[in-house]
């Protein structure tokens, strides 16, 4: 009886013992990825077998939100763990360029943001962000928003999303310094961008053994321009209808299709190098691995055949609306030995979430203003139960402006509500309609108060343009 029990505490002690080590963490977000757009998720022409390795081995998310409909905001929610109705950025914005040769980039947080790399940093993470920033660049009026001034070690990427349009830029940013590419014209080049930033990564993952490690890999894929190096476009099989692109909106593409789903399979043998990375360090038992988008798949645009790839599947809208197909995102969280393997939640889960959850997870102190929920629990397998949901709030001011509030199989949404602050807001039944095809509002007129006085909480927008008339508040 005694081995028996020296057997069984050999089998289950590392598994304690994993729960309970602050874990690494590597948080790989693409780039307009539709929900529908991994093999794993329910693509049949995509196919990403490393990350559906990590889906096998972990939690996928079935009822995931971004933190936007667009990028900028979508990453400023991630990173600070404040929704719409309080985040510093609420939607895509502009800065002007200092010179010819530079993108000016966007609007940037503001000094001393508690970001994910901020309070990892301050408990003893090294923090380094791979890839798309969007959220400062090198204007002067955005340099706070630099990700070297936001808790992050080292930075290696775009800060400007505008410059992230090409996959051969002229130029990438080296922490502060500008790094320039010679052979790359923006149209073509000799340095795919996504491959060089990867390789950055993975230099940087193998220079610390000691401490943990926040790894923030926005990866530009599969957002416009269609563009991929030659040889993985010709590995893709030809595919009948594959016509060429010719609209100078981005850049021409001979076989979108094809090219479409060659820079897809490529973030997946991105993520195949981070693994097998870890891997090689010993560390797979103790790196939780997060992969996700920063909104829902684009409408047909520069070449991307939204009716033919479904990358929404059947949910309503796109990037850039506050239905679901432009706020529902992939979401699987991998973390060997810890969570379930194989297990699915349809819990409403939502970006805003990751700061407590990431923080709960390496033991960070500091005290924090988020409208975020603590994920954990989730993680290693604990049932949450449906009943009091927290809400999940939206906005995208863009046009005549939309509002949406997500409360467990409820959802409101609200048109025109910058041009007309009493629009109505429209209920859905999720369950009953994942479609959001029949507005129910008349027959629950207590949610629709309910979800109007969520909306009325929202605080001011940084900027103008941003704003929702004072009568929503």
């Amino acid at each position: 009886m005694s081995r028996l029990l020296l057997l069984f505490s050999l089998l289950v002690l590392p598994l304690g013992a994993q729960a309970a080590r602050r874990p690494n963490i590597i948080l790989v977000m693409a780039d307009d990825l539709g929900s529908a757009e991994l093999s794993c998720t329910g693509s049949e022409v995509i196919k990403t077998p490393h990350i559906d390795a990590l889906r096998k081995d972990g939690l996928l998310f079935t009822r995931a939100y971004a933190g936007a409909p667009v990028c900028a905001p979508s990453r400023c929610v991630l990173l600070t763990g404040r929704d719409l109705l309080h985040a510093q950025i609420r939607d895509n914005a502009e800065m002007p360029n200092p010179s010819e040769e530079i993108f000016g980039g966007q609007p940037g947080l503001a000094k001393g943001t508690a970001t994910i790399a901020r309070l990892l940093k301050n408990a003893g993470y090294r923090t380094g962000c791979f890839g798309k920033w969007g959220l400062g660049g090198a204007h002067a009026n955005a340099m706070s928003g630099h990700p070297l001034d936001q808790g992050f070690d080292r930075f290696f990427g775009y800060l400007c999303q505008r410059n992230a349009h090409s996959y051969w830029p002229t130029y990438l940013e080296d922490d502060r310094a500008r790094l320039d590419l010679p052979g790359n014209e923006r149209t073509h080049g000799d340095q795919w961008a996504p491959d060089l930033i990867t390789a950055k990564a993975l230099a940087w993952l193998a220079l610390d053994k000691k401490r943990p490690y926040f790894l923030y890999f926005p990866s530009i894929i599969p957002h416009l321009a269609l563009q991929a190096p030659a040889d993985l476009v010709q590995a893709i099989p030809v595919i009948e209808g594959d016509t060429p692109y010719t609209d100078n909106r981005y850049q021409p593409c001979e076989r979108p299709r094809a090219t479409y789903i060659a820079m897809v399979q490529r973030l997946d043998q991105h993520v195949g190098q981070l693994v097998q990375a870890v891997r090689e360090r010993g560390e797979l038992a103790n790196t939780l691995f997060i992969i996700t988008s920063d909104n829902g798949a684009t409408w047909k645009l520069g070449g991307y055949d939204a009716p033919w790839f479904r990358g929404n599947a059947a949910l309503r809208g796109h990037k850039g609306d506050v239905f679901e197909g432009g706020l529902r995102v992939p979401l699987i969280a991998s973390w060997s030995g810890v969570t379930p393997r194989g297990a699915s939640s349809d819990t409403p889960v939502g970006h805003v979430d990751w700061l407590r959850t990431i923080s709960a997870l390496a033991g960070c102190d500091e005290k924090v203003s988020s409208e975020g929920a603590d994920l954990s629990g989730i993680l290693r397998g604990e049932k949450i139960s449906a009943a009091n949901p927290r809400p999940l709030a939206f906005e995208f001011p863009q046009g005549d402006g939309a509002q949406a509030v997500v409360l467990g199989h409820w959802k409101g949404v609200r048109i025109g509500s910058r041009k007309n602050a009493s629009a109505p807001l429209q209920l859905f039944d999720l369950q009953a309609d994942p479609g959001e095809k029949q507005d129910i509002a008349t027959s629950h007129p207590d949610i629709v108060a309910a979800m109007s006085r969520i909306l009325a909480e929202r605080t001011p927008a940084s900027r103008p343009g941003w704003e929702f008339p004072k009568e929503q508040r």
